[in-house]
C-alpha cells in the first residue's frame, strides 16, 4: 500500500512477499531478495540472514547475523571484508543508514523490549534511543530531518531531527503519530518513504467474510414429498 502523505490517498501494489524498497529516484522500486543474492555472493557462503540493507551511495552492505542478531558491514571498496559494526549481548536488527552515511538507526532490545536507537557512523561512538514506548523498521527521510518507526500499536511514528551546525551531532524531537497503519510485524517487513512523502507499506488487508454455502441431501425426496 501507498499512502500519499500529501494527498491524504493510498494506492494498493501487489508484490510478491518481499521486502519493497523505492529506488533512490522515487520513481520505482525494487525487491531485497536481489540485494540478499548479491550479499551471498560477496560474502561467500557466510553465516548471515537475509535481513539486508544498503547505503544509498551503494558503499556498504549492511547484514544481520543469524541467531546472535549483531550488525555486521560489508565495505564494498578496498577487500571487502565483512566486520562486526555492532557485537553486544543484546539483540540488535533493522539497521538503516541516513542518506548522509553519519548515522545509522537500528532496534535493539537493550532495554529489555524493542526499541529504536542510532548511532554514529562509520564509527559507533555516539548513539542515543529514539523511540519511548517500543518500535521497529527505521526509516530516514530523504533529508535526514525525520526518523520513522513503526510503534507497538500499529501507528508510523515520527521524530524531528535537529542539527545545531553542519556536520554536527543531531537533536531527536519527542516521537508523534502520523497515521494507523495495520502492517504486518514478521522480520521481513518494513517501510520505505520517498522523496515527495509517499510511504510504501505492507500493510494488511482484511478479507471479505465469504457467504455461507447450505449443502441439501436427499432434495429428491424432499421435492417428491411436495
Amino acid at each position: 500500500m501507498v499512502p500519499d502523505a500529501a494527498r491524504l490517498s493510498s494506492q494498493r501494489i501487489a508484490l510478491p512477499q518481499h521486502v519493497p524498497h523505492y529506488s533512490h529516484d522515487s520513481h520505482t522500486f525494487e525487491r531485497s531478495f536481489s540485494c540478499y543474492r548479491c550479499c551471498l555472493r560477496v560474502w561467500n557462503g557466510g553465516s548471515y540472514s537475509d535481513r539486508v540493507g544498503a547505503s544509498r551511495d551503494g558503499r556498504y552492505l549492511f547484514t544481520v547475523t543469524s541467531g546472535k542478531n549483531e550488525i555486521w558491514l560489508l565495505p564494498l571498496f578496498g577487500n571487502r571484508t565483512p566486520v562486526p559494526f555492532l557485537k553486544t549481548e543484546f539483540r540488535e536488527s533493522q539497521p538503516r543508514l541516513s542518506p548522509d552515511g553519519r548515522w545509522l538507526a537500528y532496534r535493539s532490545d537493550e532495554s529489555k523490549r524493542n526499541e529504536i536507537y542510532v548511532v554514529s557512523f562509520p564509527q559507533p561512538t555516539a548513539k542515543g534511543q529514539i523511540s519511548t514506548e517500543g518500535g521497529q523498521s527505521p526509516v530516514w527521510s530523504h533529508d535526514v530531518r525525520e526518523l520513522y518507526y513503526y510503534s507497538p500499536d500499529h501507528k508510523v511514528m515520527a521524530v524531528e531531527v535537529k542539527l545545531s551546525v553542519p556536520g554536527g551531532r543531531p537533536q531527536f524531537g519527542v516521537p508523534r503519530a502520523l497515521f494507523e497503519a495495520p502492517v504486518s510485524t514478521n522480520a521481513l517487513s518494513t517501510f520505505e518513504v520517498s522523496r515527495d512523502g509517499r510511504f510504501l507499506l505492507p500493510l494488511l488487508v482484511d478479507r471479505q467474510a465469504s457467504t455461507p454455502m447450505t449443502v441439501v441431501l436427499n432434495w429428491l425426496q424432499m421435492l417428491k414429498a411436495k
